[in-house]
């Protein structure tokens, strides 16, 4: 869950919800947003348990609140294992290191695993906060930015 502040003409809200897993704006958020979310986003989902999300909030320079219910990243009908990024890091001298969700297509027993994997480094003109591609290191399909 994150913190939100919205306004318009009469004043402002601050809420708490979850975010879109398609981009950084909170769940439910107006269409016509800048939304990154594609119509052909993979559908598949999973559930993170509490204990995992306390150890992923409690990582040292951790930057998001870790939310339960994870949408995988990826274009529908990819090839491989599902991802959906859970946490990053962002240390003090520059570097960062990505926690990323993975379950398997199709599912099995096996219900998620939590693993470090290296962020694509295709860059685009700044659609996102650093114009990075927002997928790991190669993934399938298109970039996503």
């Amino acid at each position: 869950m994150t913190y939100w502040l919205w306004w318009d003409a009469d004043g402002h809200t601050l809420t708490r919800t979850s975010s879109c897993s398609g981009c950084h704006l909170p769940q439910g958020h107006p269409v016509g947003s800048g939304c990154s979310a594609d119509v052909d986003q993979c559908t598949a989902a999973t559930d993170i348990t509490d204990s995992d999300r306390g150890m992923l909030e409690d990582l040292d320079d951790a930057v998001h609140e870790a939310e339960t219910h994870q949408r995988c990243q990826y274009t529908a009908g990819h090839d491989g294992p599902h991802v959906s990024l859970v946490q990053s890091q962002d240390h003090p001298d520059n570097t960062s290191i990505a926690w990323w969700v993975c379950w398997p297509a199709p599912r099995t027993e096996d219900p998620y695993t939590l693993a470090v994997l290296d962020e694509c480094p295709a860059t685009a003109a700044a659609d996102n906060d650093d114009g990075l591609c927002l997928h790991p290191a190669g993934h399938p399909g298109r970039h996503r930015f």
